[in-house]
């Protein structure tokens, strides 16, 4: 057991690299190994259930089917059959379902390859012949092998349960593959979402670090005391501020520098307007230039970023505002026709 949940979780890891979805998180993970778990069980049950019919087949030395042979006469089975013709007449295939103590044998759906008199003719006595075998109470029944007029008959089953043993797997991996792409999309779009946040508060937090700094305060206290009041909003904090705040948090007992801080955090995000921020901090912790000039002139791109920024969500809602205003107008000039259409 612990070696088959072993090999499905693999399996969960291989699956999530074939779909693109790199490395999976730890919850996306446990949804698709479930997934594969039940359906491996269920098909365990039904394969266990298949074993349990005691539906047997009777072949002959030459492998050839000749009858079938159930456990217990008391207890209704159904055998999936296929029988084959052929003589001068051409080909006759024809699907019969062999249930042995039923008065209707059952005609079963099949297909003949040759549609004439002869072919509908081998069709009924094929018919006959089996109703005639179904009458059997024994537990092994042998089917009828010739025609009257000697034509042999080739006999093969066709059962469906590999079919299931088939679907269960299949539609098992489809399952957890759409739940982790789903899962995958879903964090993509929470990631860009994160990203698109950062650089609309970016603009303010380099002003902020320009001001300070410029009034005599070094990196280190200036980015502790913007932490400190972005902690003091509470809830209404944006997720950028959270997470400066949480990186000051952290940082309070190991001392790294305050440019390895949001050089790290621009890292994790890929924010590249952040990672030129952290550059120009780095800069100037390592060769003390000039950073308020810097700070200044990136602080005017960015604001000028977050003013495209603006410009495009705005076409953005107006593109999709067109279509319910559409809609709107198609029903004005519906309501607006209607009297005139019903006094016509």
């Amino acid at each position: 057991m612990k070696e088959m949940a072993g090999k499905l979780k693999r399996f969960c890891v291989e699956l999530a690299g074939m779909a693109g979805m790199g490395a999976v998180s730890d919850e996306t993970r446990k949804k698709m190994y479930t997934i594969l778990l039940v359906t491996s069980l269920l098909m365990a049950l039904a394969m266990g259930k298949g074993m349990a019919d005691g539906r047997k087949y009777v072949f002959d030395d030459r492998g050839r089917l000749v009858g079938v042979s159930r456990e217990n006469v008391n207890d209704s089975a159904e055998f999936s059959l296929r029988a084959e013709v052929t003589g001068d007449f051409g080909k006759v295939e024809k699907d019969v379902q062999f249930r042995p103590k039923v008065a209707d044998g059952g005609d079963g759906e099949g297909s003949s390859a040759h549609e004439g008199d002869a072919g509908r003719a081998v069709s009924a006595e094929i018919d006959h012949m089996v109703r005639d075998a179904e009458d059997s109470t024994r537990k092994r029944i042998m089917l009828p092998l010739r025609l009257e007029d000697g034509t042999a008959i080739k006999w093969s089953h066709r059962d469906r349960d590999w079919e299931l043993f088939v679907l269960f797997p299949v539609t098992g991996a489809v399952l957890a593959f759409m739940t982790g792409r789903r899962d995958a999309e879903e964090h993509k779009k929470q990631e860009k979402e994160q990203r698109r946040e950062i650089v609309l508060e970016l603009p303010r937090f380099t002003n902020q670090l320009m001001l300070m700094m410029n009034g005599g305060m070094i990196l280190r206290d200036a980015f502790t005391a913007i932490c400190e009041s972005y902690d003091m909003e509470g809830d209404q904090m944006t997720f950028f501020q959270r997470e400066l705040v949480k990186l000051k948090k952290s940082n309070d007992r190991d001392r790294v520098s305050t440019s390895e801080l949001i050089n790290e955090l621009a890292e994790k995000y890929g924010v590249k307007e952040l990672m030129r921020v952290a550059s120009i901090l780095k800069e100037n912790e390592r060769k003390g230039a000039d950073i308020i000039q810097s700070l200044d002139h990136e602080g005017r791109y960015l604001w000028e970023n977050r003013k495209n920024m603006a410009r495009e969500h705005g076409k953005l809602m107006e593109m999709k505002m067109a279509y319910p205003l559409g809609l709107l107008l198609v029903v004005l000039i519906a309501v607006t026709m209607a009297p005139a259409m019903l006094g016509m």
